[in-house]
């Protein structure tokens, strides 16, 4: 069966004959529809019901039982009139709704989607690996991410959940950091942070790169890889995910190092696992996640390596290496 039409069945169990309303920016809409273009999409029962404008238009819901073109006097407000409404907003233009979290339906893939991600991470390491012979010094960080974008976008990604990250010297050590104009000179550390959809998967990694590298540098950068070689024993079934958060944060502090961010969340745009000091989901078989403490030097530089982790029934593997 295909997996939207899973998802989709799975969806409706959970709503349990109550309506739902989606936005085509909500996280989870690419696992329920193949398009974004329309207006709303209701969930009632075994049907989906997009709603759009006249003006637009995809053949990618040309297969679909129940398309309603909005008129202006708000077709919306016919379906569903005298009916109440769930969604994850608590109002939507003038119709109110009740808050209603769909994110248990959205936990973990099927079996027969992680090849779908599997195959996006290495579309994702492809499209940064095709670009290493563009980042050079003298070059600028938006340079670099143009030429980053355009490999992505050649590679089958769709969209992008956030700009490309080119952020290199001083600014690499601000935690979360944005693209800037600023030039790669000789001795930088440059971080690349990308995140796009791939066939309605969040794929994201993030590397880091040295334009030279001395011996303070690499003592640092070796210490630095050893809290995934540390928590990644702790990387099964069963696993509290605040326990691995305590495990990464003691390891990197023993060295005087600290972040302000999770240590991971969940990949592909799924709902857990996250992983942070008061987590208390837990990794079971099928659990995808990005794994990215940090290291952040003020004022030098900074490291974050987002590893990609699938829980299998035996460990873990990785799926962007």
């Amino acid at each position: 069966m295909d997996h939207i039409i899973m998802r989709r069945r799975a969806l409706s169990i959970f709503l349990n004959g109550r309506k739902f309303l989606f936005l085509p920016e909500d996280r989870y809409v690419t696992k329920i529809s193949r398009s974004k273009s329309f207006t709303y999409l209701i969930v009632d029962g075994n049907d989906f019901i997009f709603i759009i404008h006249e003006a637009q238009d995809d053949s990618s819901l040309a297969n679909e039982r129940n398309i309603v073109t909005m008129d202006p006097e708000s077709e919306l407000l016919k379906i569903v009139s005298g009916d109440k409404v769930y969604s994850m907003h608590d109002r939507v233009n003038s119709l109110k709704t009740d808050f209603l979290d769909p994110s248990p339906v959205f936990r973990k893939p099927f079996d027969d989607e992680i090849p779908l991600i599997r195959e996006g991470f290495e579309r994702m390491v492809r499209s940064f690996n095709d670009s290493l012979d563009m980042i050079s010094i003298g070059k600028s960080e938006r340079e670099i991410r143009a030429e980053i974008d355009y490999r992505l976008i050649r590679n089958g990604f769709d969209d992008f959940v956030f700009s490309t990250v080119v952020s290199s010297g001083i600014r690499s050590s601000v935690p979360l950091s944005r693209t800037g104009e600023r030039v790669i000179e000789k001795g930088d550390v440059i971080i690349v942070d990308m995140s796009a959809l791939y066939k309605g998967y969040e794929i994201s990694i993030s590397r880091v790169l040295f334009t030279e590298i001395n011996d303070d540098l690499k003592k640092i950068w070796d210490f630095y890889n050893g809290v995934f070689e540390i928590s990644s024993r702790n990387f099964y079934q069963g696993k509290r995910c605040g326990e691995i958060d305590s495990i990464a944060r003691e390891y990197l502090g023993s060295g005087g190092y600290s972040y302000p961010h999770y240590t991971g969340y969940p990949a592909a745009g799924f709902s857990s696992p996250y992983i942070f000091p008061e987590s208390n989901d837990y990794l079971e078989r099928n659990s995808v996640f990005i794994f990215s403490p940090g290291i952040y030097v003020k004022g030098r530089y900074g490291f974050r390596v987002k590893r990609a982790i699938l829980i299998g029934d035996h460990g873990f593997t990785i799926m962007d290496e």
